[in-house]
């Protein structure tokens, strides 16, 4: 599924209506962006038949049954669409107010990882509560577009200043993005390398630091690789 993020920063297309007799404005509710929407149906449509093509017959093997891991695909899509539609009810500064208990959250978990006796062998991803097993750098992917949604939102007018603007954000992430590389999860990584550039790139960074932020993550991936 897909996550979206509402800040007070929004494109000048985007149908707006007063919000108060100050002057402020707010986005329409019930606006939906149709190319946005387009991008997530086929993302999910891809998804679909990439389940269905890669666990067909692993599923036959183990479990005699086909369609197993696929059904298994259909529940989570359901579990993500609820979970879509609830966070599309909260209104966004509700989001601003947990980004930093949530990005902190994100942290912790990525640090217990590490603890002796919570991840066994060498790999050390996953924190075991009995019969759940939860992944904490799935959690910090969601924290992470989080934070910087809030953070470039105000920093909106001065996203050209590399120190200002970036910097602060790319020494934050590193830093989660570093924890995630050493459990060692180099899809996870990348996942919040490209939410990171992504996300500047709509803020307003310059092209010629975002191309030099691309050459120094194209070397640490080979490096990693």
């Amino acid at each position: 599924m897909g996550v979206i993020v509402l800040t007070d920063a929004v494109p000048r297309s985007w149908p707006r209506t007063p919000a108060s007799s100050t002057g402020e404005h707010a986005i329409r509710r019930g606006v939906i962006d149709s190319w946005f929407l387009l991008a997530v149906v086929l993302l999910l449509l891809i998804g679909e038949v990439m389940v269905f093509s890669t666990s067909f017959f692993a599923g036959s093997e183990r479990f005699s049954d086909p369609y197993r891991y696929f059904w298994k695909h259909q529940f989570a899509l359901v579990l993500g669409g609820v979970g879509l539609t609830l966070a599309s009810l909260i209104p966004s500064r509700m989001y601003q107010r947990i980004a930093y208990p949530f990005l902190l959250l994100a942290i912790l978990g990525l640090v217990v990882v590490f603890m002796p006796g919570v991840s066994h062998g060498k790999v050390h991803r996953w924190i075991h509560l009995g019969p759940v097993n939860f992944q904490p750098s799935e959690l910090a992917k969601g924290a992470v577009v989080l934070y910087l949604a809030m953070a470039l939102a105000k920093k909106a007018e001065r996203m050209t200043d590399f120190v200002y603007g970036i910097l602060p954000q790319l020494i934050v992430t590193g830093a989660v993005i570093l924890l995630i590389v050493l459990e060692p999860d180099l899809g996870g990584a990348v996942s919040v390398s490209l939410a990171l550039f992504a996300l500047l790139f709509v803020a307003g960074a310059r092209l010629r630091h975002l191309g030099a932020l691309a050459l120094c993550g194209l070397v640490l991936f080979l490096c990693a690789a």
